[in-house]
């Protein structure tokens, strides 16, 4: 199921500062948040490559 994130940047072990614009996460007043970077086509993409490989 991983190859649904197919080309999000994995920033797991990026350090965050509140204004870094680089990163797909971002500081928030409750902890870290991801943002998803791939848009709705790869998106759909990955999720047919993910159902056509079951």
């Amino acid at each position: 199921m991983v190859a649904l994130f197919e080309g999000q940047l994995d920033t797991s072990q990026t350090a965050v500062t509140r204004d870094d614009a680089l990163s797909s996460l971002a500081l928030t007043g409750t902890g870290i948040a991801n943002h998803r970077v791939i848009d709705d086509a790869q998106w759909l993409t990955n999720l047919h490559a993910v159902q056509e490989s079951w």
